[in-house]
């Protein structure tokens, strides 16, 4: 609870990448319902943390819609702007690691929490 509302607090785990065009449906279908659940609470504020399955490092397909996700709904990725040159995943060989896949974006009223 904050002095404006309610927080909804949201854990992900998005759909993975796979290359077909379910993969991408599925992914914009979990963006929009999160986006709805916010718009039918009475929550002032969204925080949505977990693994979006979207490499900003390497410009993914999903991040079109995590970035409009984010835009729609007044979000910011605070991970991306305190962690630079990380990754979260590498292959077992380590020959291929990808970058940071794991985000936590919040209105930006309340960046000063979380930055």
């Amino acid at each position: 609870m904050t002095k404006d509302g309610p927080v909804l607090i949201v854990n992900v785990y998005m759909p993975t990448e796979y290359g077909t065009a379910d993969c991408y449906d599925n992914y914009r279908d979990v963006c929009a319902k999160i986006g709805a659940m916010f718009n039918d609470t009475d929550a002032a504020y969204l925080l949505v943390m977990g693994d979006f399955n979207c490499d900003c490092m390497r410009s993914s397909r999903f991040f079109d819609i995590f970035s409009q996700f984010s835009l729609d709904h007044t979000l910011l990725c605070s991970d991306r702007n305190r962690l630079k040159n990380v990754f979260t995943y590498c292959k077992d060989d380590g020959l291929a690691p990808h970058g940071l896949t794991t985000f936590c974006v919040a209105n930006f009223w309340m960046t000063e929490l979380l930055i």
